[in-house]
């Protein structure tokens, strides 16, 4: 048994421990619980209610582009094939750029491959536009693909191998893409009221090459897109959707509420239409912004400037080059 000094002691030293405990448990209170004591920034003279408040976060358009790090236009020109042939759409998917094409019909039904309702004239060929008709220009949606597929082929001075080469079907060009690994590719529906059947053909390419996953979908006119969303959803074909927007004299451009109720992956901007707050506001609505058709390095910077998540151009190459 503890004689009566032993114990008298032991409870002395048991009081001191909990007192320093006490304290200790005081300065946590005051460092830690009270908001803003102990922060650098109160320290130098910040009012405790600014480190206690929060900011709102701004929207960020991080991912909304997914893997896609420049859309090629009809495939670009920088690999020496002229625009819109299957080697140019190739050689732009192979070096991982996302290609873009336009598809039209023939008066017999067949989806080609051309910029424009009505071909090139000769007098109006060049670098931009490099498929001629002999005997054209021809309204596509009047004539035959037999009388295209004989009579079209681009300029020589086109292309780096001095070759000639014919319009693409979309069957042709499809089939090309789904063989490279990974490649991507925006087909833009080119008529304003396409029929269900070529929505149906088009929508049937896609599928048979097991592209749906990998395909973009754009046109400039919300109905056409919102035909063939409903027939893709009816076929279950996962495709994004991107619409097409320029200035129209007399009409006003959609909002960006209007935009969000559409079921698009994005929309893409003319260049001269692109500003920060254009594409911030439609950011909030978690829409991709793509700038088209942007060619130069002033543009690219103003793209950048005004944060938008992609370009469409001409020169793939040289933009990802030109990328920080």
């Amino acid at each position: 048994m503890e004689s009566p000094g032993r114990l008298l002691s032991r409870s002395r030293l048991l009081l001191a421990g909990v007192a320093v405990l006490l304290v200790a448990v005081a300065l946590y209170a005051l460092i830690v619980l009270i908001p803003g004591l102990g922060d650098d920034g109160d320290q130098a003279g910040t009012p405790a209610s600014a480190s206690t408040a929060t900011a709102t976060p701004a929207v960020s358009s991080a991912g909304l582009a997914g893997s896609i790090a420049v859309l090629a236009h009809q495939g670009g020109w920088e690999d020496g094939y002229p625009l819109e042939t299957l080697p140019a759409l190739v050689a732009a998917a192979e070096s991982g750029a996302t290609v873009e094409t336009d598809v039209h019909w023939t008066s017999d039904g067949v989806a080609i491959l051309v910029h424009d309702e009505r071909t090139t004239a000769a007098s109006e060929a060049g670098p931009d536009h490099p498929m001629v008709c002999q005997g054209g220009p021809y309204t596509v949606s009047k004539t035959s693909w037999d009388v295209l597929r004989t009579r079209c082929r681009t300029l020589a001075s086109a292309s780096k191998d001095g070759r000639t080469y014919a319009i693409p079907t979309l069957n042709a060009a499809l089939k090309k893409i789904a063989a490279i690994p990974d490649a991507q590719i925006v087909v833009e529906m080119k008529p304003e009221h396409p029929s269900d059947a070529q929505i149906r053909e088009y929508l049937a390419t896609i599928a048979k090459y097991k592209l749906a996953g990998r395909t973009i979908s754009s046109s400039f006119y919300p109905d056409a897109l919102a035909k063939i969303k409903a027939l893709a959803a009816q076929d279950q074909l996962p495709l994004r959707f991107l619409l097409m927007m320029r200035p129209i004299p007399g009409q006003n451009l959609p909002t960006p509420d209007e935009l969000s109720d559409q079921g698009l992956w994005g929309v893409a901007l003319r260049t001269d239409i692109v500003t920060r707050s254009n594409i911030s506001s439609l950011h909030a609505k978690k829409l991709a912004v793509v700038v088209w058709t942007a060619n130069t390095v002033e543009q690219w910077n103003a793209a950048k400037q005004a944060e938008a998540d992609l370009v469409l151009t001409d020169k793939p190459n040289a933009y990802r080059a030109w990328l920080p």
